[in-house]
């Protein structure tokens, strides 16, 4: 019979081994790369606190305008529903051909003068003179009482592409008066938000309305430039020529937003830590720290080979049980970590479309002077250079007529393409097709 002391003593060393077992679990895996994490969090944090000082100045804050920001500001916060620039922006965006993708009727509806149309036009051109003095802002930074995390309300993004969509829709109704030169302005101005919101990004998902912004704007410079039968003033095409230089996404565009990814969350496990939630992890010692070295494992090869190379061929983790166990990858980093190949697809296509139309602009240019080379080649030999991206390799270049048409590699079609179908649609939709033309017929 076994005596109660050695009975005991048998618990006592299974409990040890299995206190001994967990330790030397979520002690593992080491985290594969500290030295370069450690240099990205100082870095972020340095980012932050710039940033912060930087939103001080309300004259140079776009965010912080008084009118606007009860639009685009945080839900808890600052906004306020039924703001005059919220019903200035979405009445007249629900007009626009870019936003609703149909054929809206603007032009009749604007000729039989229907009153909803009217009025749309007149609440957005009484805002209009305020809203680009503000797009024309330096900074875009929304100020912070903490660093910010995965729980951190950011400003209303939905209203940042409401705002594209309505002046993309203003451009419509100039060149329907005639207005070829304020058709223009406001189609630039779109591109100059979509470049102001990247100047002091701190997340991922403001970089993706930036580059979908961006692509507003293209598909309506598209369209004014295949609506000008008389063509359009030199003045006009180097003005444009020179606003898609100015607000061409930098390349790595996505680096700093990314890096601000894993600074969010190292503060939202911090806040954990800190929360209500915190006493169930003290009977688990160091899981929380587990989990954050495997989300840095996860991560962080991703991040630097975009940082290196612009891309990652890395496969996003997926929620597994025995991954997790074995230490292999971390259960939050198949929740956490976005869709790194479709953010980088996505802002490449949109470099794609400027370059193209920059090309396009910089021949028309040369056509209006009677100057159109023979060949790309001499384009290039003359001095241009194409903007990011733009592969001139890649692009069908014709002089008589003027037409310049760019195949694209199937993988870098981000959606299959389905024609919008209505009157007209081919010089809207004419840059999500996986070939672009310019100028293109309608089919």
């Amino acid at each position: 019979m076994v005596s109660t002391s050695k009975l005991r003593l048998g618990c006592y060393g299974s409990l040890l081994a299995v206190v001994l077992s967990y330790f030397a679990w979520v002690s593992f895996p080491p985290s594969r790369y500290e030295a370069q994490s450690t240099a990205i969090l100082k870095r972020q944090q340095e980012n932050f606190s710039a940033y912060q000082k930087l939103a001080a100045d309300p004259t140079k804050n776009a965010f912080s305008d008084p009118v606007m920001v009860e639009y685009w500001g945080r839900k808890n916060k600052e906004y306020r529903d039924h703001s005059k620039a919220q019903e200035a922006i979405t009445a007249l965006a629900r007009w626009g051909s870019c936003s609703e993708w149909k054929d809206t009727q603007l032009g009749q509806a604007l000729g039989r003068k229907e009153p909803a149309a009217v009025e749309a036009v007149t609440a957005f051109e009484k805002l209009y003179p305020h809203l680009s003095e503000v797009i024309r802002r330096p900074h875009f930074v929304a100020t912070y009482d903490e660093p910010p995390s995965l729980l951190t309300i950011v400003p209303n993004l939905v209203a940042l592409r409401k705002i594209a969509q309505a002046l993309s829709c203003y451009s419509e109704v100039c060149m329907l008066r005639g207005q070829q030169d304020k058709a223009l302005q406001a189609n630039l101005q779109i591109f100059e938000l979509g470049h102001l919101l990247t100047r002091q990004n701190t997340w991922l998902i403001q970089s993706m309305l930036a580059v979908a912004n961006q692509g507003i704007g293209s598909q309506t410079l598209c369209y004014l430039l295949q609506q000008s039968s008389a063509g359009w003033p030199v003045a006009e095409l180097e003005k444009i020529l020179l606003t898609l230089e100015k607000t061409q996404l930098p390349s790595d565009m996505l680096v700093n937003p990314l890096e601000a990814e894993l600074y969010g969350m190292q503060n939202s496990l911090q806040a954990v830590v800190k929360g209500d939630d915190a006493l169930a992890l003290r009977f688990f010692p160091g899981l929380l720290q587990r989990e954050w070295r495997l989300y840095k494992n996860d991560y962080l090869p991703m991040l630097l080979d975009i940082e290196a190379t612009g891309s990652t061929q890395r496969v996003l983790p997926r929620e597994n049980l025995g991954q997790w166990l074995l230490g292999q990858h971390g259960y939050a980093s198949a929740v956490v970590i976005p869709n790194l190949k479709n953010a980088i697809s996505q802002s490449q296509l949109a470099r794609q479309r400027q370059a193209f139309l920059h090309l396009y602009v910089k021949l028309l240019i040369l056509k209006s002077r009677g100057h159109l080379p023979a060949t790309l080649a001499q384009l290039v030999s003359a001095g241009f250079k194409p903007l990011g991206d733009l592969d001139l390799d890649r692009v069908e270049y014709r002089v008589k007529p003027l037409q310049i048409r760019l195949k694209l590699e199937p993988e870098l079609a981000a959606v299959t393409f389905q024609p919008a179908g209505w009157a007209g649609s081919v010089h809207w939709d004419n840059l999500l097709r996986p070939e672009w033309v310019l100028p293109r017929e309608r089919l």
